[in-house]
């Protein structure tokens, strides 16, 4: 299914047919022939598709109540899209927040607490001041330096691209999924996450995600950003 906005498609995104539109850093609408997606199979990839599995199972578990009270939550959760803003339903907000503690946890990371009940608080978790910088210990790497100024204990996941030449500005992916790193920071703390052994002067991507672990399960924003590496001594 493609999504158009105005008659004149000044934005479309999607499918139809053979056909996907997207966009580029040079062109508003591009048009390709539509692929299917690359199933490598990895360990990772597999872990997953399974606590997604999982997660499903979970949501149809859950009481009548309970389901409706995250679709209320969800209804005060607004993503930002090509098209606009947008929401997602109950049970997407609740599959997602689940699954990134079951795959962190999976990947034996960190260790979430695992909460089914609805988020009582309107809208996603905050983190601040998410950024990167030189690493925090002799090395040669960078550290992305997270901000908890909530109250509440959150479980963060951190991932990194491979090394690119330092004039590459842009990515979405992949990420390096076997060197991502967990940590839980609780309430109006900071941490500083490192990742040592690379290249100096080489541009790494990295991304970062979070969901609540001392309570019902609020995604936070998603950020993104890059960094040099460089060595510490």
């Amino acid at each position: 299914m493609a999504r158009m906005l105005s008659q004149v498609a000044t934005i479309i995104r999607g499918s139809v047919g053979g056909l996907t539109y997207l966009a580029d850093q040079y062109h508003q609408i591009v048009m390709r022939a539509r692929t299917s997606p690359v199933q490598p199979n990895t360990t990772n990839q597999a872990i997953i598709r399974s606590v997604f599995s999982e997660a499903s199972e979970i949501w149809k578990s859950l009481t009548d109540e309970v389901r409706a009270d995250w679709n209320s939550y969800a209804a005060t959760c607004f993503f930002q899209g090509p098209l606009g803003p947008y929401a997602v339903s109950g049970r997407g907000l609740f599959m997602g927040a689940r699954a990134l503690q079951q795959y962190i946890a999976a990947r034996g990371l960190e260790t979430p607490t695992l909460v089914t009940t609805a988020p009582t608080t309107t809208g996603f978790a905050t983190l601040s001041s998410v950024n990167s910088s030189e690493l925090g210990a002799a090395g040669t790497g960078f550290a992305i330096n997270i901000s908890n100024t909530s109250g509440e204990d959150i479980l963060v996941m951190a991932e990194r691209s491979l090394g690119f030449h330092p004039s590459r500005l842009r990515y979405k992916g992949p990420y390096e999924s076997s060197k991502s790193l967990a940590v839980i920071i609780p309430g109006s703390t900071s941490v500083h996450i490192d990742f040592p052994h690379l290249e100096d002067g080489n541009r790494y991507f990295w991304r970062v995600k979070g969901v609540v672990d001392d309570g019902p399960p609020r995604l936070t924003a998603q950020f993104q950003g890059s960094q040099l590496a460089s060595t510490v001594v």
